[in-house]
């Protein structure tokens, strides 16, 4: 046993740095002379020893100094490979053992140099150059874990894909002829007294693996034992409720802990691939008619077999390779894992398990591919691995504007998506789920309402600041109803990816100030010298326009005035603002009771 003694630590300041608890159990290790080795390092300033701990384990501690002045160390912190790993009582026994030897009842031998004093710059610089590494990876010694899997059970039976053989996941370590159980159990992960011989690094992506596997809902007991009461040895990974198993997996992996199977012939599951459905259109039986054939294709093998899906939505499969025996106990299954991209209907997995083939006749050729097809596209690629089956051509989304004229300058606007598919002319509406039309295209129809650079918001019909995203629907009257066809309709129809469909007769939108004609006269009243009947004749293009719907229109301030035929004029022209002015001066002038306009010939 060598021992360094430091002459420059003070015992009391160890006592006050810890707790007292950890300080009696500190002091008691010390006295039974559990530090069976102790060094100084230069490079961490600090002491590195070996202490013995209880039922035979062995700890790797060391205690870190910095420089009080002169001779004398300020102790710093202590790590050890101990459950605790941080100031425990081993660090304590350290201390005490080179610091106290007298205390603690040890013979003392000096083993090189007194430690000399370290500036604090020097002390800095070397926590950066000379940090300890993460106590998992100075353990080398630690025993592997790993996950054996094994299916139990049976195949899945039809029209229940979530059933069938269960993913036995259990907690397995090394032994010396191979991998045993040793006492471990998933829910006692948390239990470190049990596992101070395992490696550390193994134990946190196990540890979060089983907490999120706990949050899905399971259909056994809380506790699926294989072994004594209250200990979950075992769990169904194909019950996993998201799709972070395989995340957490592969962090696992990284970390050393392996994948194996339970017979030792079978080796270790080496990788977990990416898998995609594929539904393949052949020639069928039927001349003219078509076979589709569910298929598996797991990246790196040639054909796979799905012998169960993962988790609820599908978020991962266990499938068998082309070569594998399928019969027999699948116990002695060497299976394979691997992650899906998207989630799996529970229909499609079913169709995958049950490996079913589907003959349709010549005459649903033309309805699977118009109908159907974009459907399916969605779910799972389509292929035909004998040509016999060209996938329809969908076009690009068309947005389309209905505008509907009705009398009276009445205009109805229904905005739309119009695309193609194969032959078939397909119709979606311009807001809703695109589930509902599998032939949409989200992105492509996005990016056409970012391009449609109108004034929408001028007329009412919705859009944000620059005049995308119209409203699916808007109804205009009158005036509006000229402006959006003299203003906004020949520039929708000058946009690409925009079409404009007109139903009705539109009228003739044209502007008429030009023919504006205005005639004021006098007559004189029967009986009364002092008093004109005031009389006002307007006419546009040759034809006289009531002088009520234009005196209306003056007084309510509107800025044009919109004829039945669709000729329209400007309200704010020089004579018409002279005439509302005599108007006003002829009601201003008017006696009460008076008919009509009059005017003084004064």
């Amino acid at each position: 046993m060598q021992h360094v003694v430091l002459d420059g630590i003070d015992p009391a300041d160890i006592e006050d740095a810890f707790d007292p608890g950890t300080y009696a159990k500190g002091v008691r290790y010390a006295q039974q002379r559990a530090v069976q080795h102790m060094e100084w390092s230069d490079e961490a300033n600090g002491l590195c020893a070996v202490v013995a701990g209880s039922q035979g384990r062995t700890y790797w501690t060391t205690v870190y100094f910095a420089s009080g002045g002169g001779a004398r160390l300020d102790f710093v912190s202590g790590e050890c490979s101990c459950p605790v790993g941080f100031d425990c009582k081993h660090v304590v026994a350290v201390v005490l053992t080179a610091a106290a030897p007298r205390l603690v009842g040890t013979a003392a031998l000096v083993a090189g140099a007194a430690p000399r004093p370290v500036a604090p710059w020097e002390q800095t610089l070397r926590s950066l150059v000379d940090a300890p590494a993460p106590t998992g990876a100075q353990r080398a010694g630690g025993v592997a874990l790993a996950i054996e899997l094994s299916l139990a059970g049976g195949p899945a039976s039809h029209g229940a894909a979530s059933s069938g053989p269960k993913l036995a996941a259990r907690l397995v370590r090394e032994g010396k002829t191979g991998w045993v159980g040793g006492g471990l159990s998933w829910n006692r992960l948390e239990v470190s007294y049990q596992l101070t011989d395992c490696d550390p690094r193994h134990l946190r992506p196990l540890r979060e693996l089983y907490a999120l596997y706990r949050t899905g809902p399971r259909s056994s007991s809380p506790y699926y034992s294989y072994g004594s009461y209250g200990e979950e040895k075992s769990i169904d990974l194909a019950a996993f409720p998201s799709r972070q198993l395989w995340a957490l997996l592969d962090e696992a992996r990284e970390a050393g802990v392996r994948l194996v199977y339970p017979r030792k012939q079978l080796g270790t599951l080496e990788r977990i691939g990416h898998a995609e459905p594929h539904l393949d259109v052949t020639a069928g039986k039927d001349p003219g008619g078509l076979a589709i054939t569910p298929v598996l294709r797991v990246e790196g093998v040639s054909e796979a077999v799905a012998v169960r899906f993962v988790g609820e939505e599908g978020h991962g499969v266990v499938y068998l390779p082309p070569a594998e025996d399928h019969g027999g106990d699948p116990a002695n299954w060497r299976f394979g894992l691997a992650r899906l991209a998207a989630p799996v209907p529970k229909p499609l997995q079913q169709l995958l398990l049950d490996g079913q083939r589907l003959e349709l006749p010549a005459d649903a050729a033309a309805q699977f591919s118009e109908r159907f097809y974009p459907r399916l596209r969605g779910l799972a690629r389509v292929v035909s691995s004998d040509g016999s089956f060209t996938p329809p051509v969908i076009s690009d989304p068309i947005l389309v504007l209905r505008a509907s004229y009705g009398p009276g300058h009445n205009l109805t606007l229904d905005w739309e998506w119009a695309y193609q598919v194969g032959a078939t002319a397909m119709r979606a509406p311009l807001r809703g789920p695109a589930a509902e039309h599998p032939y949409r295209d989200p992105a492509k129809e996005q990016a056409v309402l970012e391009a449609l650079d109108v004034p929408l918001e001028r007329f009412g019909l919705g859009g944000d600041a620059v005049g995308r995203s119209p409203a699916p629907r808007a109804e205009l009257r009158g005036l509006d109803t000229m402006r959006f066809t003299t203003e906004l309709l020949p520039l929708l129809n000058g946009t690409d990816g925009v079409t404009v469909e007109v139903e009705g007769d539109p009228p003739d939108y044209r502007e008429a100030g030009d023919s504006l004609r205005i005639g004021v006269s006098a007559e004189e009243v029967a009986g009364q010298t002092d008093w004109f009947d005031l009389g006002v004749r307007i006419t546009v293009e040759g034809r006289e326009v009531p002088f009520a719907e234009v005196f209306v229109a003056l007084a309510a301030g509107e800025a044009e005035l919109l004829l039945p035929d669709g000729a329209y004029f400007s309200l704010q022209k020089p004579e018409l603002r002279a005439l509302r002015g005599l108007i006003e001066e002829a009601r201003a002038l008017q006696e009460p009771g008076q008919p009509g306009l009059r005017i003084s010939r004064f």
